[in-house]
C-alpha cells in the first residue's frame, strides 16, 4: 500500500476491463480518473495533473501509441506510463525504446496488474521489500566484498558509502566511491565470476542484501532499471580506465 494517494489516468475501451482495473487499484489506496478512449484521455490530462498514466494501444478516436507519444512530447520522461495491450509487437516496434514506458501483456490476472503498478509507483520500496528483510551494517573500514570471493548477492546502500578499489602487489589502486541509493555487487551478478574489488566502507554505513534471484525480478518488472544497472556499469568502468594504466 503506497501511504500517499496517488492518482492514475485508465484509458480503455471495454468497459468491464476499465472498471475491473478502477477498482482493483482504488482498493489499494490509488485514485483512478477513467478515459474510454485517447481523446478523451487528452482532454482529461490538460484538466488535470496525474502520477501514472495507464493505456492500451488500441483505441478509438485517437490510437494509444499517438496518445502516449503525445505524453512523452509534454512530459518528457517524468510521468511513468504504463501500456497494456495484447499486441506486444506494435508496442516494441512503435514505442518500446522511451525511458519512461512500462508494459504488461493481456490477458493478466488483477493482482499481478497492481502489483505492477505498484511497483512503478514506488520502486525503491518494492527493491527493499524484495531484499531479504535483514539490513547489514559495516563499520568504517571494514570490507564489504573481498576481492577474489565468491558471491551472488548485491547490496544497495541505505547510508553511508563505500571505496572500491583492487589489491596488487601489495599496493591497492582506487576504483571510486560508492555512495547512498547505489549498487554495489552488481559485477558478479553479470558474469558469475568471483568479486572484482575489494569494497571498504569510508563511513559507518548500512545495507540491503539483495540475493541475484530476487533482483532479477526487479529487472524485469523494471526495464528502465536495467538500462540505469547498464549505464552504471559503463560509467564505472570508464573511471576504471582513467585510473588504471594499461
Amino acid at each position: 500500500m503506497i501511504s500517499k494517494r496517488k492518482s492514475i489516468l485508465l484509458v480503455e475501451d471495454e468497459k468491464d476491463i476499465l472498471d475491473l482495473m478502477s477498482e482493483t487499484l482504488e482498493e489499494n489506496g490509488l485514485r483512478t480518473i477513467k478515459a474510454s478512449d485517447g481523446l478523451d484521455a487528452s482532454l482529461k490530462l490538460k484538466n488535470e495533473s496525474f502520477d501514472m498514466i495507464i493505456s492500451d494501444l488500441h483505441l478509438p478516436k485517437k490510437d494509444g501509441t499517438t496518445l502516449v507519444q503525445e505524453i512523452i512530447q509534454e512530459h518528457g520522461n517524468d510521468l511513468p506510463i504504463l501500456v497494456v495491450t495484447g499486441d506486444l509487437d506494435s508496442y516494441k516496434t512503435d514505442i518500446s525504446m522511451h525511458k519512461c514506458l512500462n508494459v504488461l501483456e493481456k490477458p493478466f490476472d488483477l493482482d499481478v496488474f497492481a502489483e505492477k503498478v505498484l511497483k512503478i509507483l514506488d520502486p525503491r520500496k518494492y527493491v527493499e521489500k524484495e531484499a531479504t528483510n535483514s539490513k547489514k551494517i559495516i563499520k568504517k573500514g571494514e570490507l564489504l566484498i573481498k576481492q577474489g570471493a565468491s558471491g551472488d548477492e548485491m547490496f544497495w546502500v541505505v547510508s553511508g558509502g563505500f571505496e572500491a578499489f583492487k589489491s596488487e602487489d601489495g599496493n591497492e589502486v582506487s576504483l571510486g566511491n560508492i555512495t547512498s541509493g547505489e549498487l554495489v555487487g552488481e559485477m558478479s551478478f553479470i558474469d558469475h565470476k568471483d568479486r572484482s574489488a575489494n569494497v571498504r566502507a569510508i563511513d559507518d554505513s548500512e545495507v540491503l542484501v539483495i540475493p541475484c534471484s530476487k533482483f532479477i525480478k526487479v529487472l524485469e518488472s523494471q526495464p528502465q532499471w536495467f538500462k540505469n544497472l547498464v549505464k552504471n556499469l559503463s560509467l564505472r568502468l570508464r573511471e576504471t580506465n582513467k585510473k588504471v594504466h594499461i
